[in-house]
């Protein structure tokens, strides 16, 4: 049997750290990454450390495409900082958590279906919901589009902000979209004389943003109100 002691070798985190990893939430590949660089730099005393994709995989055994998924995850998160000007990139662990962009708590709503069926029972829909913290870059991107929103159309109906959240969500773990990306496309939509009126939700905003780019990148918008620039 396994008996691990410290004597073996050991990572010293601060508690106030584990608190708030314990506080906030991680897809599961995230926090395996995030082991493996804290294993890597405060296992060894050390800020930063040089880790190539395929020392993660080996120690993870997660494939590579999915640990580039992850690691930019936590980096859009704020977790980790990368520094890419080496030969083999450099991570560090960002300490300071009250920057961070992860959630913090998850809501379980019940809703209930009165809709009668053929056995005549009632039916009962799970859905969960994701709770997007004030300072996270869901919901100040989902806060820009609705300002921009609301100076087009100030009727426009206000919307579940929280709803909005979880398509930005979506669009920079699972389209791989940085914030920026998605700052300058909303930026970029509302002052567009067509666009304004068809990028009405984040969920649009997802949904067209490959169009949205390829006119982004290829002419200025077509009012003349604050102008958007690409790097």
């Amino acid at each position: 049997m396994a008996n691990p002691q410290i004597n073996n070798g050991y990572t010293r985190i601060a508690d106030e750290i584990m608190d708030a990893l314990i506080a906030h939430r991680l897809p599961g590949e995230q926090m395996q990454c995030l082991l493996f660089i804290l294993r890597k730099t405060y296992g060894f005393n050390k800020i930063w450390d040089s880790i190539s994709n395929s020392q993660f995989v080996k120690a993870t055994g997660i494939k590579k495409t999915n640990v580039c998924r992850a690691i930019n995850g936590l980096i859009a998160k704020k977790l980790v900082i990368k520094n890419d000007n080496g030969y083999i990139p450099k991570y560090r662990f960002n300490k300071n958590y009250n920057t961070w962009k992860v959630l913090s708590k998850k809501i379980t709503v019940i809703k209930k279906d009165n809709q009668v069926l053929s056995k005549k029972r009632p039916t009962i829909d799970i859905i969960t919901i994701d709770t997007f913290s004030e300072n996270s870059i869901e919901l100040e991107l989902s806060n820009l589009l609705l300002t921009h929103i609301l100076k087009n159309n100030p009727k426009f109906k206000k919307p579940d902000l929280q709803k909005w959240c979880i398509h930005i969500d979506r669009a920079i773990r699972i389209d791989k979209r940085t914030p920026n990306e998605l700052r300058k496309a909303i930026l970029w939509s509302q002052q567009d004389n067509f666009w304004h009126t068809n990028i009405l939700s984040t969920n649009k905003l997802r949904k067209q943003f490959d169009k949205l780019w390829v006119k982004m990148k290829n002419k200025k918008p077509k009012r003349n109100q604050d102008s958007v620039y690409f790097d």
